[in-house]
C-alpha cells in the first residue's frame, strides 16, 4: 500500500456533549458531492429490482443450453442488489470518515456529542416513522408484520441482529431496516474511533477491520452458521466500512486527482463487471464457502470500485450522474430505500400487478418516488433544519444547493 501523507497529529481535546453552534466566520466549505447523489439513486434501483422480479436458472433450463445459459446470466445481472447493499455501506464509511477528518483537521478534536445530534437528526424520524407506519399498514391490511416480541430488537436498531439469532428475516417490509442499523452501529462507534487515533493509525484500523471480516466470514462458515447468521451480521460487512474509511484517506492524499474521466468510468464499469461474473459463477457453486469467503469480499471490492471511479466525475458536464433529476432522487434515496418493499407489498395486495411481475416496476416504484417526496418534505426536512443548530466540519458556502441525502447520511 502507498504511504500515507497524513495531516499533523494533533493531540485534540475531545468533546463528548458539547453541541455549540460554530461561529460563521469559521465555517468552512462544505464537502459536497453531486455525482454521489446520482450513484446512490443507481444502487437503490438495483435493490428495488432485486425486489421486484423472480427469475431463476431453472424458468429456462427446459428450453436448452443456450437458453439456461442466458438464465443464469440474467439472475447475476438482476441480482446486483448484493454490490449495491455494499456500495451504500461504502459511501457511508467514505462521508463519515471524510466529514470528521474535515472537522478534526479544522478544529483539533472531535465534537462526538454535535455527530451523533446530526446522526439522530437525519436517520431517526424517517426511521421511526416508517416503522410505526408499516406497523400499523401491515397489521390492519392482514400482512406479514414484524412479531411484537421482537420489536425492541427494531425500535433499538439491532434488528440485524434479530434476524442473525433468530436464522429468520420476518416477512415484513420492516426487513430492509438491517441495513440502517449496521450504518447505526458504525455511527456509534467510528467518531470516537477517528477521535483518539492519527490518520496515519486510522489506516492501520481499516486494515485490522478488513482482517477481523474475512475472520468472521470463515469461522462462521466452519461452525456451521446459516446464511441469515452470516450475510446479516455487522462483522461480515467491516469489509466494505473499511474499504469506505480508506477510500476517504486516499482520496485526501489525492490518490484519484490525477484520473481521467474516462479511467473512472472505466473504474465504476470495472466494478460493475465484477460484480456480474462474481453473482454468475459463485452464486451457485458448492460447497457453501465460496459465497461467504469468497464472493462476500469481491463483492466489497467490486463496490469499492464503483464508489471510488464515480467520485469526482462531475467534473465532466455530460456525466449522467449528475443529471438534475438523477441528483434529486438521490436526495431521497434514504426515503426511497426505506418506503420501496413497502410499496411494493402494497401494490401486490391491492391487486394492480402480479407478483415479481414487469408490473411492479410500472405501480411500485412511482408509488415509492411519490412516499419518499411526501416523507421528505414533511418528516426528514423539519428535523434537518434542526442539524444547523450543531456544530458542523461540512457548512456549505451561499449560492451553492443545499446538502443532499448522500452527505446527510
Amino acid at each position: 500500500m502507498s504511504t500515507i501523507v497524513a495531516p499533523p497529529e494533533v493531540v485534540s481535546p475531545i468533546s463528548t456533549t458539547s453541541s455549540s453552534p460554530v461561529p460563521a466566520q469559521q465555517q468552512p466549505t462544505k464537502f459536497y458531492r453531486p455525482e454521489l447523489d446520482g450513484l446512490r439513486f443507481c444502487c437503490f434501483l438495483a435493490v428495488f429490482i432485486g425486489h421486484s422480479f423472480l427469475i431463476s436458472p431453472q424458468m429456462f433450463s427446459g428450453s436448452g443450453p443456450m437458453m439456461a445459459e442466458l438464465g443464469r446470466w440474467l439472475v447475476a445481472i438482476m441480482n446486483m442488489g448484493y454490490v449495491a447493499v455494499g456500495a451504500f455501506f461504502v459511501l457511508s464509511s467514505y462521508l463519515i470518515t471524510e466529514l470528521l477528518l474535515r472537522e478534526h483537521e479544522r478544529t483539533g478534536r472531535i465534537d462526538i456529542g454535535a455527530f451523533y445530534a446530526r446522526r439522530a437528526l437525519r436517520i431517526w424520524p424517517l426511521y421511526y416513522f416508517f416503522l410505526i407506519v408499516t406497523l400499523v399498514v401491515e397489521r390492519s391490511c392482514g400482512l406479514a408484520s414484524i412479531p411484537t416480541a421482537d420489536l425492541p430488537w427494531y425500535f433499538t436498531f439491532l434488528g440485524n441482529w434479530q434476524i442473525v439469532t433468530s436464522a429468520h428475516i420476518p416477512h415484513s417490509a420492516a426487513q430492509l431496516l438491517w441495513t440502517v442499523a449496521i450504518e447505526e452501529q458504525f455511527y456509534l462507534v467510528w467518531p470516537v474511533l477517528i477521535a483518539f487515533i492519527s490518520p496515519k493509525r486510522l489506516v492501520w484500523a481499516c486494515l485490522a477491520l478488513l482482517l477481523a471480516g474475512s475472520v468472521t466470514r470463515i469461522w462462521l462458515w466452519q461452525t456451521g452458521a446459516s446464511h441469515f447468521a452470516i450475510y446479516f451480521n455487522t462483522a461480515v460487512h467491516f469489509d466494505t466500512i473499511a474499504w469506505g474509511a480508506l477510500l476517504a484517506i486516499g482520496t485526501r492524499c489525492g490518490w484519484l486527482d490525477s484520473w481521467s474521466a474516462a479511467a473512472r468510468w472505466s473504474l465504476v464499469t470495472g466494478g460493475v463487471v465484477a460484480a456480474i461474473l462474481t453473482q454468475r459463477y459463485l452464486a451457485d457453486v458448492q460447497p457453501f464457502p465460496a459465497w461467504p469467503v469468497i464472493a462476500y469480499p469481491l463483492f466489497a471490492l467490486a463496490a469499492l470500485a464503483v464508489v471510488a471511479g464515480a467520485i469526482r466525475l462531475n467534473a465532466e458536464q455530460t456525466s449522467p450522474l449528475t443529471h438534475p433529476w438523477l441528483v434529486h432522487l438521490g436526495k431521497i434515496s434514504y426515503g426511497l430505500y426505506i418506503w420501496h418493499l413497502l410499496a411494493i407489498l402494497l401494490v401486490y395486495r391491492l391487486g394492480w400487478c402480479a407478483p415479481r411481475s414487469p408490473g411492479t416496476i410500472l405501480f411500485a416504484l412511482p408509488l415509492t418516488i411519490l412516499l419518499a417526496e411526501l416523507s421528505y418534505i414533511w418528516v426528514e426536512k423539519p428535523f434537518l433544519a434542526w442539524k444547523e443548530r450543531y456544530a458542523r466540519a461540512d457548512a456549505k458556502p451561499e449560492g451553492l444547493p443545499r446538502q443532499s441525502a448522500v452527505a446527510e447520511i
